[in-house]
């Protein structure tokens, strides 16, 4: 099986944050070539915040796309020549008011191998439960709350972001950054 070949890239529509991209693919199999669309914009971060008495913390903001208000771990997107460290620290900042003081990187991974060309970096970021109180920004609510209830929530659908589950799995799966989410009691086969 050979790999396609991209013949073209035409960006047909383009905002400061995101650019659709036109694709022309050839397949080399002699049909005409196939086109497809795809989002490129900055990548993706997603931090979740861990205290020593196995807390995290959940912000709430209206998000236009959905139409609704949402649950959400503190995340963003990469600003221009920012590391991913540095972004997942300052969206921890911006959206609850914490400073991490240790950072366990999740890893990288494609955001939507369908229809985006950027990347999801994750993080669990442990938190000094010591530091003074949530200070979101504004139009941001922010909300300490345990892991069973975090799970309850996604059982019932009342966390709706299915790429931060997907970076609760990467933290459970991550022997550095597992050690601080109490999980089997929230996993247990009675409460799936």
């Amino acid at each position: 099986m050979s790999i396609p070949k991209i013949i073209l890239d035409n960006i047909v529509v383009q905002s400061p944050l995101v650019n659709i991209i036109e694709r022309h693919v050839d397949f080399g199999d002699g049909s005409a070539p196939q086109i497809y669309h795809c989002m490129n914009q900055p990548d993706y971060i997603t931090v979740i915040p861990v205290d020593q008495s196995g807390h995290t913390v959940l912000v709430k903001q209206y998000r236009p796309a959905t139409r609704d208000y949402t649950w959400e771990f503190p995340a963003g997107t990469l600003e221009a020549g920012e590391s991913a460290e540095a972004s997942a620290m300052r969206e921890l900042v911006e959206e609850a008011g914490l400073q991490a003081s240790a950072l366990h990187n999740l890893g990288s991974f494609a955001a939507d191998t369908g229809r985006h060309c950027n990347r999801i970096h994750n993080f669990v970021a442990e938190i000094d439960s010591s530091q003074p109180a949530l200070r979101p920004e504004a139009g941001v609510e922010a909300r300490w709350l345990s892991f069973p209830a975090l799970f309850a929530m996604i059982r019932e659908g009342r966390f709706p972001a299915q790429l931060q589950i997907a970076a609760l799995m990467l933290a459970l799966m991550n022997p550095k950054a597992r050690h601080t989410i109490p999980w089997r009691e929230s996993v247990a086969p009675g409460n799936c």
